[in-house]
């Protein structure tokens, strides 16, 4: 085109040209995506450290702060849902009314339960320890992963950042992190982590339903309460509901087995 001007000595044939026009344009795509990406890693790593130091760290401190909390990101991540799903009726997005309202059930109905008895059946302690191990740790180990080592995706349209090695590499980091740290057992961690995923793509598919990238912005890079704690949602009730339906395991931790 005109407005290209290329310095083209006399010997150079046309097809040098070109390649050497592509390997300008190649250049310059991968200098703004390294931009854009580290750009969007300092927002990530600001709002990160806001949630550890306002959220977080309290929540570990005092147990009355942490319930308090939790029921604020239910009800925040209710409203979110709703608004979302109202944007897209609105605008013609979404003609599925019935299908949000039964899968809205299907996550809520038993989270409020186990907010509501997660301390007398889990205990303040591992909640936290359950923040810090999939919420903190594993989405963030398998983000990073993801980014540096990705390249298998394996979920398609439902969510194409996903990768086999972000998943892998993010599983390992979250097992290291919760047995060193907190001891947890090899068992507690990858149900934490699997729910964790499985929490992050279930929202991901209504996301795709709804036409959207993030229920709110609200946390800016973060993007809406609900995008931030999907994977506990999912994690967090997959530990209380397997506490609460097997005795067992309640009556094995208290030494009361036979007696």
């Amino acid at each position: 085109p005109f407005w290209l001007k290329l310095k083209v000595s006399p010997n150079v044939s046309s097809a040098q040209s070109a390649a050497h026009l592509n390997y300008q344009m190649a250049d310059g795509e991968t200098t703004k995506f390294r931009m854009n990406f580290t750009t969007e890693f300092r927002k990530r790593a600001l709002v990160f450290t806001g949630l550890i130091l306002v959220l977080a760290l309290p929540m570990w401190v005092w147990p009355w702060y942490c319930q308090g909390m939790l029921w604020i990101g239910l009800l925040a991540g209710m409203v979110e849902w709703w608004a979302s799903t109202w944007n897209a009726l609105r605008e013609g997005l979404l003609q599925d009314a019935p299908w949000m309202i039964s899968t809205f059930c299907a996550w809520v109905a038993p989270t409020i339960i186990m907010v509501m008895q997660c301390e007398q059946v889990l205990g303040h302690r591992r909640v936290v320890e359950c923040i810090f191990i999939q919420l903190v740790v594993g989405d963030t180990a398998q983000l990073l992963c993801g980014r540096t080592f990705g390249h298998t995706r394996i979920c398609g349209s439902l969510s194409p950042g996903k990768t086999l090695e972000g998943y892998a590499g993010g599983m390992m980091l979250t097992i290291l992190y919760g047995a060193v740290v907190h001891k947890w057992p090899l068992g507690d961690i990858v149900i934490a982590f699997v729910a964790g995923c499985a929490g992050d793509l279930f929202f991901s598919s209504v996301k795709r339903r709804l036409r959207i990238k993030d229920f709110s912005r609200i946390l800016s890079a973060h993007g809406g309460i609900l995008d931030r704690l999907d994977s506990f949602i999912f994690a967090a009730n997959a530990l209380f509901w397997r506490e609460l339906l097997d005795p067992s395991r309640s009556a094995r931790a208290s030494g009361t087995v036979g007696l």
